[in-house]
């Protein structure tokens, strides 16, 4: 089977859109051939069965330009693809859903975001089915939406056996927000005193408003236990991870990939998003931490254990992560459904 992909970026250098080259990658071994339409190409790597087609001119931000581009391309090489897989972008749904299925070209609709959209109910009635990563992470009519898991690559992160440290190693990951509670949980740490002097804070993405990044600032001001580094290409995250033993966030929306990556890296998550339920087992719900009382309650069980009983709990969460996450169990279950509607 042939298919049509519509995405937002192709590029190894990007930290939020760099995993899709390894998903594309893997995604050459199940598909015979992989058209992408993407709003902006960067640096990349792809088999020779995956054609990259930018949308629009590098530099050019023209909506006009990516619609025209959406529409030619559909229809050229409208019999070079059986299905069309849409990343999130609901508005390439209702522009060309109608030539897609005018071709009788299943349209399989991706979103996985805790935000709703206001055209994600047109969206649901063009495309044919509507997928996401895990409930939680659909805003829209949920019993629509089939679960595929979020698709990480197993083999970029694996469980490395860590030195031994003094330091229990706290990460937070991703865009330093308002809405993700960074501040909340640098606080958190100063308050309780780093645990007890046994813990250390790294935060790793950029801030995205200046107010709030000075406010951080200014709470870490002389502190050797917390360090921020604000930006990381996606080829070095996983040497990151690596390093630490925690990942936390105090962000109620939906299951990160970040959360699952971590995992497959043997980091026990203590995060706000009710979406690990699912993959964990119910005597391990004390790592959904909504609140700031569960959250250092949580980080304090991690100090508790011992070394073989972390290993353990490393072990596990990467085998869970694996089974319901995994980029090859997605991307099967996606071909699946191209099969089903063909």
């Amino acid at each position: 089977m042939n298919i049509l992909i519509t995405i937002q970026a192709v590029d190894l250098d990007d930290p939020l859109n760099g995993f899709f080259h390894e998903w594309l990658k893997e995604a050459s071994h199940h598909f015979d051939a992989i058209t992408v339409l993407a709003l902006r190409v960067g640096r990349h790597d792809l088999p020779k069965n995956i054609t990259i087609i930018p949308m629009r001119k590098a530099g050019s931000r023209s909506k006009l330009e990516a619609f025209w581009t959406l529409v030619r391309t559909s229809w050229q090489r409208r019999k070079m693809y059986d299905g069309v897989f849409v990343r999130t972008d609901a508005i390439y749904v209702l522009l060309c859903g109608w030539l897609w299925r005018l071709l009788a070209k299943p349209v399989v609709f991706w979103y996985a975001h805790y935000k709703p959209n206001k055209l994600l109910p047109f969206a649901e009635q063009i495309a044919t089915v509507v997928v996401t990563s895990v409930p939680e992470a659909y805003p829209g009519r949920a019993m629509m939406a089939e679960r595929l898991g979020q698709g990480i690559d197993e083999s970029r992160f694996l469980v490395h056996e860590k030195t031994e440290h003094a330091m229990l190693r706290l990460l937070v990951l991703g865009r330093v927000q308002r809405i993700k509670g960074v501040k909340e949980i640098v606080s958190e740490f100063i308050r309780e005193g780093a645990y007890g002097g046994k813990a250390q804070l790294t935060i790793v993405g950029p801030a995205l408003d200046r107010d709030y990044e000075k406010e951080i600032e200014d709470l870490c001001v002389g502190r050797k236990d917390i360090r921020w580094i604000k930006g990381l290409s996606y080829d070095e995250i996983p040497s990151l991870l690596a390093e630490q033993d925690v990942l936390v966030n105090a962000y109620s929306g939906s299951l990160d990939k970040v959360i699952v990556e971590s995992m497959m890296m043997g980091m026990i998550p203590v995060v706000a998003t009710r979406g690990l339920c699912h993959t964990v087992p119910l005597e391990w719900r004390w790592m959904v931490a909504e609140t700031p009382e569960e959250r250092i309650r949580a980080i304090r069980k991690i100090l508790s254990l011992a070394s073989e009983e972390r290993t353990r709990y490393a072990k596990r969460v990467r085998e869970l992560a694996i089974r319901d996450h995994s980029m090859r169990g997605q991307i099967e279950r996606l071909a699946n459904l191209f099969t089903r509607y063909e």
